[in-house]
């Protein structure tokens, strides 16, 4: 069965492309499984608003059909009108060029389910037969407006990592100032102020921006990339640690992921996705209610703020800088005021492009793996961080293609080192 998503304003009567995404599935083999590449993807076309059907493969007994329909390819993957396509960047380029708001006459503008549109130059692959079969179709264009969207918080995941794996306690106080520091960038972008923010004829001056993702109040590429991790790094909420005071200055960060009730609301949205039954060839979509598994790790052992940790805080306190800064539209040149806080949704304003879809699944892993087996908060003082990922939360086209915080929990049991004398 095909999962169906909003067509911004498309006729029942046009034909649209037949699109099939494959998905990591879950420990039960059938219910999404943590995969941020997954997840970047599933949110990418349902922010296009396409129809498109998905299937979930379990790795561990992959069915014939589909070991020979992409032979050797992990999932995340898609077949666009019976064409396999494995790179995921060149998938995301690829939609991006195919799925694009109509061509429009000179210096003419669309309004597609109440955005302005901006017309798209043409090119000499805009006239391959795909496109002219799709140059009809209403998608949404998905790309950021600001080119710092696409580089907010792309080191956070690596910060991320190399504080999980760490199993030195000697290493753990230096990675995580390090992950913090990233974190704290992130939060300062997401709070400084766009330029479209930025009211030029206003006497008073924007210092923190009201944006809700990375690039605006509507979610982009930038933020189905970013969010996916985000989520992964945070932890519950019923955990305190030593980490809780310098999360608590993470604000924008915290609103970011907040915008929903977490964890309830957010898992009640979940979408479970049955595997392909290799002899009947259908989907089953249903939607499933369940709670996070919330176990903590305590660490006996550590004394002080570990050096992984101030590592991968770094990197965050990087991209917190980035969402609270203002992007140029945020700015008001006619403005007596200052505006030094951004309000944007996402990386590049309040609607989500591909700079989103790239880095919120990779930041939700860091989010909740981080908080599972490190007790690591990203400080409720990035509120950069925290404002992107809150209105994440509110976001269909990223909860519905998020794996449940158990199965991230999961996925990483064997990856996530205990800290050892």
């Amino acid at each position: 069965m095909a999962l169906s998503v909003p067509l911004n304003g498309l006729k029942e009567e046009d034909k649209e492309p037949l699109i099939e995404l494959f998905v990591k599935a879950g420990s039960d083999g059938e219910s999404i499984g943590n995969c941020p590449f997954s997840q970047r993807l599933f949110m990418i076309l349902w922010l296009k608003g396409v129809v498109f059907s998905v299937t979930t493969v379990d790795l561990k007994r992959k069915p014939a059909d589909l070991q020979n329909l992409a032979p050797g390819t992990h999932p995340p993957f898609i077949t666009f009108n019976s064409e396999v396509r494995t790179d995921v960047n060149k998938i995301e380029e690829f939609l991006e060029e195919v799925l694009c708001p109509p061509k429009l006459a000179s210096n003419s503008t669309l309004r597609v389910g109440g955005c302005c549109v901006e017309k798209r130059c043409e090119s000499s692959t805009e006239k391959l037969n795909t496109n002219a079969a799709l140059s009809s179709f209403r998608y949404l264009k998905l790309s950021p407006k600001h080119p710092e969207s696409n580089t907010a918080g792309m080191d956070i995941f690596a910060k991320f990592s190399a504080y999980i794996k760490n199993s030195r306690p000697e290493a753990n106080e230096a990675l995580e100032r390090g992950l913090l520091k990233t974190l704290q960038k992130l939060d300062e972008y997401l709070n400084s102020p766009l330029p479209d923010e930025i009211d030029e004829n206003s006497m008073e001056d924007v210092k923190f921006s009201t944006r809700k993702f990375l690039d605006g109040n509507e979610m982009t590429l930038a933020d189905c990339n970013l969010l996916p991790k985000l989520h992964i790094v945070k932890k519950p909420k019923d955990v305190t640690d030593h980490l809780d005071l310098a999360f608590a200055t993470l604000t924008s960060v915290v609103q970011f992921c907040s915008v929903v009730t977490w964890p309830f609301l957010f898992m009640a949205q979940m979408l479970s996705v049955t595997p392909r039954d290799s002899r009947r060839g259908t989907l089953l979509n249903r939607m499933v209610v369940s709670t996070p598994c919330m176990v903590t790790v305590h660490d006996r052992n550590r004394t002080s703020k570990p050096a992984l940790e101030r590592g991968l805080l770094k990197t965050l306190q990087k991209l917190d800088e980035y969402l609270n800064s203002p992007l140029p539209d945020e700015i008001d040149e006619n403005s007596m005021e200052d505006v030094k806080f951004s309000t944007r949704k996402f990386l590049d304003g309040n609607e989500m492009t591909l700079a989103d879809c790239n880095l919120l699944p990779k930041l939700h892993i860091v989010k909740v793996v981080a908080k599972k087996y490190r007790n690591f908060d990203i400080p409720k003082g990035m509120t950069g961080i925290w404002r992107y990922l809150t209105n994440a939360y509110s976001r269909d086209e990223f909860t519905n293609t998020c794996p449940s915080d158990k199965e991230v929990e999961i996925a990483y049991s064997d990856v996530a080192k205990r800290l050892t004398k």
